[in-house]
């Protein structure tokens, strides 16, 4: 009884202590006051800027954006570089590095007091020059493009390009694996004076960076090819942004797409797409729907989702919606789901830590969509099926653990 009456006392003693503040004897700290530690609120990110065979690359620029501004530093002949005074939140940055003649890089990082991450550029190869005073220079996109070689680049300098093929349907047509770069996104503009297409993708292994593309039906059409990327471009006052075909003839279909890091504005539609897509790190504001997804395998993640009549809508989509901001969109979210009867079964969204500035609470949000059933009374093929409605319901989705502060996006708006 004795031993358990004292080991009652000392741990009572440790609890008390838990409470009471440790004093030094040698402190000039007076007890029962409050005091602040100060501590460095920025940190730094440093590292080596290589090629793939881990050559040094001297004179790359790398960039770490925050709160609507950045800071930058240059690698020495080494391949290092340090940016310092970063601000140090709870959220990720974009870091990217490029130079002239390579691949712009970028990731995003949780920046603390000594960060360090290590960029690997890749050479762009050999390359076609569309305007600028060089000799051989095209004067044209398109002609450069059909007289490039597989795995080449075709670079265009700044200015304004409006050629229009009606053949092609649209100012660009490329069918094979190629760079098509932009000197500088905001000066380097593609105008399509209100033709169907801008540029249309019909190939593999195709990268597009570095425009302003306006005044389209759709800004960027890509058909049912893979390893496609889209990136670092503003597309303005378009009807579609990106537009990756829906339902592709045949058994082919659209995959491995990567949208990031473009800034995608007062467009109806900002991005449209079916099947395999990666869409991260974009500005998708002042739409009238920021991003439409069918079908399934979507990743949708640290976006800036603003100022769009509807953020987001999701049409029987099975998509990982992560990290973005939602915020000032009429409405944020429209999500449609439909059973067939003794059929298909309907499809569920992840929806994981995004901020919602209409939900600070910290519990989980719901996302109402709408449910409908249906049976399938004829079908001749897949394509050419009779549906009929039997029941409409509403049907709730969760956002488990939202975001309580906005993520550190950057805002480039045009």
């Amino acid at each position: 009884m004795i031993k358990k009456s004292v080991a009652g006392v000392i741990i009572l003693l440790f609890l008390l202590s838990s409470l009471i503040p440790i004093t030094s004897s040698y402190s000039s700290y007076e007890t029962n006051k409050v005091y602040t530690v100060h501590i460095d609120e920025n940190g730094t990110l440093s590292g080596y800027v290589t090629d793939p065979s881990m050559n040094p690359i001297e004179g790359a620029r790398v960039r770490v954006y925050f709160h609507e501004t950045y800071e930058e530093n240059y690698t020495d002949s080494s391949g290092y570089y340090h940016v310092t005074n970063i601000p140090i939140c709870k959220c990720t940055k974009n870091a990217t590095v490029s130079k002239k003649g390579y691949r712009s890089e970028c990731v995003l990082l949780s920046i603390d007091e000594t960060t360090t991450h290590n960029f690997v550029l890749t050479f762009l190869g050999k390359t076609l020059y569309v305007g600028g005073s060089g000799p051989g220079n095209y004067s044209r996109i398109q002609d450069a493009v059909d007289n490039a070689p597989e795995g080449y680049t075709v670079f265009v300098y700044n200015g304004i390009y409006s050629d229009y093929f009606p053949d092609n349907h649209a100012c660009v047509a490329i069918t094979k694996s190629i760079n098509l770069v932009g000197e500088d996104k905001n000066n380097t503009i593609i105008n399509g004076n209100e033709h169907i297409r801008i540029i249309l993708i019909c190939g593999d292994g195709v990268s597009v960076s570095g425009f302003t593309m306006q005044n389209s039906g759709r800004c960027v059409e890509v058909y049912a090819y893979r390893d496609i990327t889209i990136r670092d471009n503003i597309m303005i006052d378009n009807w579609y942004g990106i537009y990756a075909n829906i339902n592709p003839v045949g058994d082919s279909k659209i995959r491995d797409i990567t949208i990031r890091d473009n800034i995608i504005s007062n467009n109806n539609i900002g991005i449209c797409g079916d099947n395999e897509c990666y869409i991260c790190g974009n500005i998708i504001s002042n739409n009238s729907i920021g991003i439409q997804i069918y079908g399934k395998f979507k990743i949708i993640c640290n976006n800036q989702i603003r100022n769009n009549e509807i953020g987001i809508t999701l049409d029987n989509s099975r998509s990982t919606i992560t990290c973005n901001n939602f915020i000032n969109n009429d409405k944020h979210t429209h999500v449609i789901k439909t059973f067939c009867i003794l059929g298909e079964k309907g499809y569920r969204n992840k929806w994981i830590s995004n901020y919602w500035d209409n939900w600070g609470i910290g519990i989980p949000r719901a996302i109402l969509g709408v449910g409908a059933f249906y049976i399938i009374i004829l079908r001749i093929h897949p394509k050419l099926t009779t549906e009929i409605p039997i029941a409409i319901f509403p049907c709730l989705e969760f956002d488990w653990h939202p975001a309580k502060e906005p993520y550190d996006i950057p805002i480039l708006e045009v």
